[in-house]
């Protein structure tokens, strides 16, 4: 797992920031309310897991659309035992469990988990839908079967968890036993998605080199491309790795070859700049070295 203290930053963000649209809230709290009654029904899987009734409810609405008779790990028809022996089994395969506490930050780290162990769409620059789906923090962009993805084509999933999370809360602001990111707290600050890139290299464009100039140039036109299509935010800055950002930059030419153009655009103003002002530097040098 990640640092937690940086996946509580990503998700307090988003939580604060993504918009959810009426006709969405509705869904979500009509569902809430059904699952509110249906409590009973994962008491038990919780009891037996160590997961909060909630995430069952969650998980249950996600993978099987609330049927019963589907198993929970992969939504198929459930052809032996109980839902709730299938569940219990099921949640234990995903290893979520096993914690004393349950923290705002682990509830939705533990949803996305289980539904891929290896966090795979972090790789590819967007935020899960299975947490997402259903808020202005996801478009598009989806595992159309294990280990093929697609950027263009939208999740089956209309309510993300966290949209169904909120939908809860809003129903029964008791339901959860968890301090919820508010605007101002410690928790919610922002993850760093690097708004003033230039600022980020600085040091770089400033130790007086053609090259560490333009190596600058580039990574800032890479850092506002990256800030362009919304990627940034899930990927950790490291001040002294350039390998992460070009890394970015060929993960999103590969998934969208639309954007190749204004890659190539960013990175020629970037050369042309850097190339203006050596040219300045050496008619300034020709000038003082030239005879009175």
């Amino acid at each position: 797992m990640e640092n937690h203290k940086d996946i509580e930053r990503e998700y307090s963000a988003l939580w604060l920031t993504a918009a959810i649209d009426k006709d969405t809230e509705m869904q979500a709290r009509s569902w809430a309310r059904t699952a509110l009654s249906a409590r009973p029904l994962y008491d038990p899987i919780s009891k037996g897991t160590g997961v909060p009734w909630f995430i069952v409810a969650i998980l249950h609405k996600l993978q099987c659309n609330g049927d019963i008779g589907r198993r929970l790990a992969d939504g198929l028809p459930r052809r032996e035992g109980t839902f709730e022996q299938d569940a219990i089994a099921a949640i234990k395969a995903s290893e979520i469990g096993g914690h004393v506490s349950w923290p705002f930050w682990r509830i939705l780290w533990a949803m996305e988990k289980f539904n891929g162990a290896d966090f795979g769409y972090r790789a590819h620059g967007i935020h899960s839908p299975y947490l997402w789906a259903g808020t202005s923090a996801y478009e598009t962009g989806v595992f159309v079967q294990p280990g093929v993805f697609s950027r263009t084509i939208p999740a089956r999933w209309r309510l993300g968890a966290a949209v169904l999370l909120r939908a809860l809360v809003s129903v029964d602001e008791k339901c959860l036993d968890c301090d919820l990111p508010r605007p101002g707290h410690a928790s919610s600050a922002p993850v760093k998605t690097c708004a003033e890139p230039a600022k980020e290299y600085a040091h770089l464009a400033g130790s007086g080199t053609i090259w560490s100039a333009s190596v600058a140039a580039i990574l800032v036109a890479v850092r506002h491309l990256e800030a362009s299509f919304g990627i940034l935010p899930q990927f950790a800055v490291d001040q002294g790795s350039i390998v992460a950002p070009l890394q970015t930059l060929a993960n999103a030419v590969k998934d969208r070859f639309d954007i190749v153009s204004g890659a190539i655009i960013l990175v020629l103003l970037a050369v042309v700049i850097v190339r203006h002002a050596r040219d300045k530097q050496q008619l300034r040098r020709a000038l003082k070295c030239s005879p009175t």
